[in-house]
């Protein structure tokens, strides 16, 4: 079994190719996902708003970029916070990825790969990578929840908080006002639905992306390169979508509480309270906005960090 995915073949032996995995994963995810920004914002946005209020999902988003604009909207709100936390969740996961895997494999002596392994090696540096980011993405997502246009003031004029003076103005300052007022623990607040949420994210990101290949390739349905990347993304993207959308929304309602003058005692009682008060199907709630944001940025990301491999000397993801 070859270590660190590489195609045969296609490089040579390269120094120091954990490294090289690890610095194409961060540099692909940092970029590509604070390009879809937008879309991320928006999912929050939606997620935490008295949603009776809007016709749709459609007519919500229409609404904010009538009111705020595009950038002040939907861009600008936790853009770097985003982008940082994608490079370390994002970075470790892909880093880490082909290694555990082949290093299982190795172990357990199979001759090929099971869909099994694929599944675990990507739910352990997606915990892995998410529970280390936590505070990152409590910020950003308290940052998304609560964005809106703010006044000379001060006050937010538009948003789930107007009238209000947002709680978290950026990264530095969200990072000393939760140590300040709740220590060290309150920086991991949500890290239990977020770190399951990470994995299952990125189990199902690797188990559609490289049986999908794996498939294709061993049948000879599509050869290795970027028209097979695109439609194996989008098998990922599916995956990832429907195995992490509960935890989504369970750590998006956590992790935005303080923000919204809400009071859980635990995560459980944060899920309890809304199956009791919404339904069973709360917990897919968003569904198609969270697989419109995955679906573009795995389309993009996938391809693109086998691209940045090829470059790095490492050839495509086998």
């Amino acid at each position: 079994m070859r270590s660190s995915g590489r195609a045969r073949g296609e490089v040579g032996e390269v120094s120091f190719p954990f490294a090289r995995n690890l610095a194409a994963g961060t540099f692909c995810g940092s970029i590509v996902v604070m390009t879809f920004n937008p879309l991320d914002c928006l999912r929050i946005r939606w997620q935490v708003t008295n949603q009776r209020q809007y016709k749709s999902i459609t007519h919500f988003s229409h609404t904010i970029l009538q009111k705020e604009g595009l950038i002040q909207g939907l861009w600008k709100p936790g853009l770097i916070v985003n982008g940082l936390a994608a490079s370390v969740s994002v970075g470790t996961r892909m880093g880490i990825y082909p290694f555990l895997r082949d290093g299982m494999i190795a172990k357990l002596q199979h001759q090929t790969k099971h869909p099994g392994v694929m599944w675990f090696a990507g739910l352990l540096p997606g915990m892995f990578g998410y529970w280390v980011s936590t505070p990152l993405w409590q910020i950003k997502t308290r940052i998304q929840a609560e964005a809106g246009i703010v006044d000379s003031l001060g006050v937010l004029t538009t948003g789930i908080r107007k009238g209000h003076p947002p709680t978290i103005r950026s990264l530095s300052h969200g990072l000393v006002t939760i140590y300040n007022t709740q220590g060290l623990g309150g920086l991991y607040r949500g890290a239990v639905p977020l770190m399951i949420r990470g994995g299952m994210m990125s189990s199902g990101q690797f188990l559609g992306y490289d049986f999908t290949k794996t498939q294709m390739k061993g049948h000879g349905w599509m050869k290795d390169g970027p028209m097979l990347h695109a439609l194996a993304s989008t098998t990922a993207a599916f995956l990832s979508t429907t195995f992490a959308a509960p935890f989504d929304i369970i750590m998006t309602r956590y992790q935005a509480a303080p923000t919204l003058g809400i009071h859980y005692k635990s995560v459980l009682h944060c899920a309890a309270t809304m199956a009791r008060s919404e339904g069973l199907t709360v917990f897919y709630r968003g569904w198609s906005v969270f697989f419109s944001r995955v679906a573009p940025v795995f389309t993009c990301l996938m391809p693109f960090y086998e691209q940045v491999r090829v470059v790095l000397g490492l050839g495509y993801l086998n």
